[in-house]
């Protein structure tokens, strides 16, 4: 019937605009539901998710469970190279030009809040022809230590990165390669550096760097107190690999090699090096004076004084103005060098000492010297160090004494004796003659045809 009514393109012109007007109707409803307004969006947030680095903090003291901005939130600050990438320098807060990056880094630096924050240096290579100084509670990351550098310009003559210049707490340094360029200085300068009277107090950690070729020490911390320095390669430097003086540490997986010293510690207390290889230094590879409650454990060290004329694996250095004390040396696989003299060297003013359940080998003259006036010295469960050891020994017809070999690496300090016959004619034995290599087991009278056998035991404390 409407055929005869009305046209047919007509009709069809109707059904389309009928189902177009459908269409929007019910996408209206439909983004209605799907879609909270923002009062709903508030009344969802829980009361008890108060997270520092959120963009709101919120709070349970009422009913409604309301959020307030977080204040509190640190800020980050994005630095390209002069040679990363296009892409990496669209997205910079600075762009460096490759001359005087130090310009750049530290106006970075200044910029973050009270509360600190995080300078971040994109791919590329930075050169610097004075120090970065870090802000308080700050951190300077990188994109890994081969791909951001940090490199001292021809003739910078400064230290590459400095504590503040007054007591507090700096987060730290990560994921960055600290180049010294040290034929081209003139004088003295670190990778990392603080001096007497900074970072007092402090905290500093440092994650994940590779710190070469300085005039100075890789790292030096003049005055520090909880330092951690974790998973990084500190090599090729004219003085010490580390720096310590003064506060506590814990230096754990790390790999330090090529430096005057490896390690040289002074006057610090509570410091565990773990997990770490040292080798192949001018002197020493771990240097302890004066140090107290001391920890190096499961670690490798070898190699020592292979660049100079002589070094000790470790030498644990007391002073007449003090000692090293309670220190315990264990789990460390010694491998020494054709250079070094002793895996481990005691000298005098030393007390309080543990070497145990570590593996001695390649020393020049021994594995361990200790100083006569070392006090409390316990050695004991090592291999290539025996100090304890036991055997059967005979005295013969027509003698009365018999001389022993012990096998201990020192003079026994206790040997005991079993007689396991009746000792023939002899009633009374004894023990004299005690050195490096042997001791000589006596009887009062020719033991005769059945002669004097004993178990002996020897122990060197």
């Amino acid at each position: 019937m409407f055929n005869n009514l009305f046209p047919k393109s007509l009709i069809r012109s109707a059904v389309i605009i009928i189902s177009c007007v459908l269409i929007v109707f019910l996408g209206t409803i439909f983004l209605d539901y799907s879609v909270p307004d923002t009062a709903a969006t508030e009344e969802t947030v829980s009361a008890d998710s108060s997270v520092a680095d959120a963009n709101y903090i919120c709070d349970g003291t009422n009913n409604e469970g309301t959020c307030e901005p977080n204040t509190v939130r640190t800020a980050t600050l994005v630095i390209a190279a002069s040679n990363s990438s296009a892409a990496s320098k669209t997205q910079a807060d600075y762009v460096c030009d490759g001359i005087d990056d130090q310009i750049e880094i530290n106006a970075a630096m200044n910029s973050l809040p009270a509360n600190g924050g995080e300078v971040v240096l994109l791919e590329g290579t930075y050169y610097i022809s004075g120090s970065i100084t870090m802000a308080p509670s700050s951190w300077l990351t990188g994109q890994g230590p081969y791909n951001t550098t940090i490199q001292l310009a021809d003739n910078a003559n400064c230290h590459a990165i400095v504590a503040p210049t007054s007591n507090s707490w700096i987060r730290g340094i990560r994921d960055l390669r600290l180049e010294g360029n040290y034929p081209k200085q003139t004088g003295v300068w670190h990778g990392i550096y603080s001096k007497t009277s900074q970072v007092n107090d402090g905290d500093l950690r440092v994650l994940n760097c590779s710190i070469f070729h300085f005039s100075g020490d890789g790292i030096h911390l003049a005055n520090g107190y909880y330092i951690h320095i974790k998973d990084s390669a500190i090599e090729y430097n004219v003085g010490n690999g580390i720096f310590l003086s003064s506060g506590m540490a814990v230096l754990d997986s790390l790999d330090l090699h090529d430096n005057y010293r490896n390690l040289r510690m002074e006057y610090n207390a509570q410091t565990t090096i773990i997990n770490s290889h040292l080798r192949t230094t001018v002197s020493d590879n771990i240097y302890a004076q004066q140090y107290e409650n001391l920890r190096i454990i499961n670690n490798m060290i070898e190699r020592s004084g292979d660049l100079g004329v002589s070094g000790f694996g470790i030498y644990l250095r007391g002073l007449s103005s003090g000692s090293n004390k309670k220190v315990i040396i264990l789990g460390n696989i010694f491998l020494g060098g054709p250079k070094e003299s002793y895996n481990v060297y005691i000298n005098q003013s030393n007390e309080g000492i543990l070497i145990s359940d570590n593996n001695f080998s390649g020393y020049r003259i021994g594995a361990i010297y200790r100083h006569s006036s070392a006090k409390d010295v316990k050695i004991n469960n090592n291999h290539g160090y025996a100090t304890e050891n036991s055997g059967i020994a005979a005295i013969k017809n027509g003698a009365t004494k018999v001389v022993v070999k012990h096998g201990l690496a020192t003079v026994p300090t206790q040997i005991s004796l079993t007689p396991t016959n009746g000792m023939g004619n002899a009633t009374k034995f004894y023990v004299d003659s005690l050195t490096t290599t042997d001791f000589t087991i006596n009887v009062d009278a020719d033991p005769g045809e059945k002669t004097a056998t004993f178990n002996w035991r020897a122990v060197a404390e």
